[in-house]
């Protein structure tokens, strides 16, 4: 509770520390905050929440391709956009297989769907609440890199694409459009 307490004023807030206790029962003991440090944390948080993103729309390819008893033996086009800070539904283009397009919330690739997608997105898209957890942690994920703490050590992005093929290295591409 103490370090909680400390986290939430400046003054106080700390990330590093040492204690030294001597054998005559003294002891000394400095915290400070490390900001290179902070920094290096939030950038390793926004990694894992970018690769979390990879590898859910990756199941979700394949739970697809399960569900519709096909063998998944070609490339998926994944789109993740955001608006104002608010995700926007993630597009799973398929070229030449129109039964593999479909769109899920950003949120949604993090559940696991046995549905039909088209019926599980409406569905969802009625109830889709701005304030649940899931979505506060993309839109804080997203501000995060674009305009918080970690704001011109990665591009500005508002686009991120990305291709999936079981055989294949994925290819990343992420960029500003229409902003």
């Amino acid at each position: 509770k103490h370090y909680l307490y400390c986290q939430n004023d400046l003054a106080l807030r700390w990330n590093k520390g040492t204690l030294t206790i001597y054998p005559s029962g003294e002891y000394l003991s400095e915290f400070i905050w490390d900001n290179k440090a902070y920094l290096e944390h939030l950038a390793q948080r926004a990694e894992i929440w970018l690769s979390l993103i990879f590898n859910e729309a990756y199941y979700r390819i394949q739970d697809r391709c399960d569900v519709l008893s096909i063998e998944w033996d070609f490339t998926t086009e994944v789109v993740v956009t955001f608006t104002n800070g608010i995700s926007n539904p993630v597009l799973f283009i398929t070229e030449n297989n129109p039964v593999m397009t479909f769109s899920l919330f950003l949120e949604q690739i993090f559940f696991y769907i046995e549905n039909d997608y088209v019926e599980e997105f409406e569905a969802y898209a009625k109830i889709r609440k701005i304030d649940s957890d899931f979505v506060t942690r993309d839109t804080e994920s997203y501000l995060m890199l674009n305009e918080g703490e970690l704001k011109g050590r990665y591009p500005r992005w508002n686009v991120m694409r990305f291709t999936v093929n079981p055989r294949s290295e994925p290819i990343f591409e992420w960029r500003e459009e229409n902003a």
